[in-house]
């Protein structure tokens, strides 16, 4: 949903310029639905998050294949 000129993305585990200082954290599909919002994590409890890892969720990412259309 950042096809459009006005939308923003930040880098993952950046914090975010909203009240709160959530922060941009990689989540895998199966946590997607367990998901409550853009700021389910902050600078406060990102941590604990982190130590709890046990997978990354970006990890089979370069095996994607995909195809950007051409726009010309």
């Amino acid at each position: 949903m950042r096809n459009s000129l006005e939308q923003t993305s930040v880098a993952a585990y950046s914090t975010r310029a909203r009240s709160g200082a959530p922060v941009s954290v990689p989540v895998s599909w199966q946590e997607l639905a367990r998901t409550t919002g853009a700021d389910q994590y902050t600078l406060l409890n990102l941590m604990p998050r982190l130590r709890g890892r046990k997978q990354d969720p970006w990890k089979d990412m370069d095996r994607v294949r995909q195809r950007l259309p051409d726009l010309r």
